[in-house]
C-alpha cells in the first residue's frame, strides 16, 4: 500500500512533528495502519534526475512502537518520517511541491 506521507487531507487526523525546527502536521494514517498491521513504514522518495530519468531512494523502515501509549507511538513514527522528509527536501528542495504556504510568516 502506498500512502502520501507529507500532506494531511483537509479534516484528516494529524500528528504534530517538527520539520526544519518548526511545527509541521503530518497525516496519522500511515502510522495507524502500520501499527495495526504490525508492519513497518518504508519511506520512498523519487527524485527527478533529468529528462525521463528518476531515482528512487528507499530509507530505513520505520517500525511503529506498540506500547500502551498509542498517541506517543504514532507521534514517534511521524517524527521519524519527518526526519526522512527533511533529508529529502534538503537534498532537492526545488522538487518538493508546495501548493500553499507551509508556515505563516512571523510577526
Amino acid at each position: 500500500v502506498a500512502l502520501q506521507g507529507d500532506r494531511p487531507r483537509a479534516g484528516g487526523r494529524k500528528a504534530e512533528a517538527t520539520l526544519f525546527g518548526r511545527p509541521f502536521p503530518l497525516p496519522i494514517g500511515p502510522a495507524v495502519l502500520a501499527r495495526a498491521a504490525g508492519v513497518p513504514i518504508l519511506p520512498v522518495f523519487v527524485f527527478r534526475e533529468g529528462r525521463l530519468r528518476y531515482r528512487c531512494v528507499l530509507r530505513e523502515p520505520i517500525r511503529v512502537p506498540h506500547t500502551a501509549d498509542r498517541t506517543a507511538d504514532l507521534e514517534t513514527a511521524a517524527q521519524r518520517f519527518a526526519t526522512d522528509l527533511q533529508s529529502a527536501i534538503t537534498h532537492r528542495p526545488h522538487q518538493w511541491f508546495c501548493f500553499g504556504k507551509v508556515w505563516r510568516a512571523h510577526g
